[in-house]
């Protein structure tokens, strides 16, 4: 069919346009020709809403893992949080399963580190207070993202009448897992991102627990919102190479003690080294977020409760998730339940992507205009939650 053409973007936006989103070869933000699993994302204007949206097109077939793609749907559309990406819809095209969410346009927070080599603590601290809020979230809805990094927190730029502000979004549920699936053991995540645990769990085969983890991917963002880098090394791109990396990097990460530097470096001026000095309070906090053993790194709680991430906190977030939670208990969870697919549609659409893709696709199911809808959160994915190779072995 003309869809497996090697460059076949054209198709794809025919298709779209036929599931009633409108987009152009232009607005392709990754593309990968050929092979299983994520293919592209790109942005498209809903006919029924005029909103612009994102979609992700993952290839049909039995490359892609039900159980896993099943996760990601069903615990994404369940979290409607200000500094979540909110999910509107999947359909299925000929070749692609697609899932749709909404929008923002200013990129991830990786880009923007990479365009200015680190931030300011206290911006850093900003972004940092948002992204802890959302991860707290998801852990009190028994969610463990497993691959949280700047490349899957999404930028929104937001004029206010004292400026601008810095609004992010965590994004990519397709690693996580629920407190009713089985307790971790396997590897999954990004490399520089992962937990020592779950490094040691592909060693040993020993179970993990995904919030211990979370917190420390959460340590890893704070420490590159900081000082630009990651504070160790990544694995080897070569896969032959991955059992005798992971059996030493289990060895040095067990006994690891992250250093701390004192001090920002800011670039070169007139050929001096600029720096600027980090918090005494900050560096403590990071030190207890990089705990090498799981029982004595820091919890959400006790991250919620610690006077550098407390200082200039958002008043908007003050008892935030307290009130969700009990919102979803009360009204939020039937809302979803109206207004966004159920989740044995959700359930019935991974499992048909499995199949050969085009066997039996007659058109996917309409979409009410409320589904189409959504709740009003803002979100976006860009090609960066494709540019870094995540690991993922097992469940």
């Amino acid at each position: 069919m003309a869809d497996d053409s090697p460059d076949n973007r054209d198709a794809i936006c025919a298709v779209m346009a036929q599931e009633g989103y409108q987009a152009g070869r232009d607005d392709f933000l990754s593309y990968r020709d050929g092979g299983s699993g994520l293919r592209y994302v790109l942005r498209a204007r809903d006919d029924r809403t005029g909103e612009v949206v994102a979609v992700k097109g993952f290839e049909r077939g039995p490359g892609i893992s039900q159980k896993h793609l099943t996760r990601e749907v069903l615990y994404h559309r369940g979290l409607v949080h200000k500094h979540v990406v909110s999910f509107k819809r999947v359909f299925l095209t000929p070749t692609y399963l697609c899932i749709v969410m909404m929008y923002a346009p200013h990129g991830t927070v990786q880009q923007w580190l990479q365009q200015c080599g680190c931030f300011p603590e206290a911006v850093g601290r900003a972004l940092f207070q948002q992204l802890a809020c959302a991860v707290g979230f998801c852990h009190d809805k028994g969610i463990f993202n497993r691959d949280i990094k700047l490349e899957n927190l999404l930028m929104t730029v937001e004029s206010t009448p004292v400026g601008q502000h810095f609004k992010v979004q965590l994004c990519d549920f397709g690693f996580s897992k629920g407190r009713h699936d089985s307790t971790p053991k396997t590897l999954a995540g990004t490399w520089g991102y992962i937990a020592p645990e779950v490094v040691k769990s592909y060693y040993e085969r020993r179970r993990y627990d995904g919030r211990a983890a979370d917190i420390w991917s959460l340590g890893i963002c704070l420490y590159r919102l900081l000082y630009g880098n990651l504070p160790m090394v990544a694995t080897p791109d070569r896969p032959r190479q991955r059992n005798w990396w992971v059996g030493a990097e289990v060895r040095r990460l067990t006994q690891l003690h992250v250093e701390i530097p004192e001090v920002q470096e800011l670039g070169v001026e007139d050929g001096l080294q600029k720096i600027n000095r980090i918090s005494d309070q900050c560096r403590r906090l990071l030190s207890r977020l990089l705990c090498a053993d799981p029982a004595q790194r820091i919890t959400v709680q006790e991250l919620h409760a610690d006077p550098w991430f407390l200082t200039d906190y958002p008043a908007d977030l003050v008892g935030y998730n307290e009130r969700l939670v009990q919102e979803y208990a009360r009204d939020i969870r039937s809302q979803v339940d109206e207004m966004l697919q159920s989740e044995e549609e959700l359930r019935e659409l991974v499992a048909m992507s499995v199949k050969a893709p085009g066997v039996e696709w007659v058109g996917s199911p309409a979409v009410t205009a409320s589904s189409a809808s959504g709740f009003t959160t803002v979100g976006m994915v860009t090609e960066s939650t494709m540019g870094q190779s995540p690991m993922h072995e097992g469940a």
